[in-house]
């Protein structure tokens, strides 16, 4: 059908916005000084874990744009 969109590649598209927004707060809190050493280490693996989500998205889109 034309007009539609496809669910796989929709998931993928929420996966990638999901992991930038990660990678945003991670970077937020790793950057400002006033944090303790803890919340770092938080804002370190929500920064590993958008990283990852964009990956795994960026491979997952890659298949739907040569078809």
């Amino acid at each position: 059908m034309d007009g539609t969109v496809d669910l796989w590649a929709a998931k993928f598209g929420i996966l990638l916005g999901c992991g930038l927004l990660l990678i945003y707060y991670g970077l937020r809190v790793v950057i400002d000084k006033s944090f303790k050493d803890r919340a770092c280490h938080r804002g370190m693996w929500k920064q590993i874990g958008g990283n990852t989500l964009t990956a795994i998205s960026m491979l997952g889109i890659t298949p739907f744009g040569f078809a």
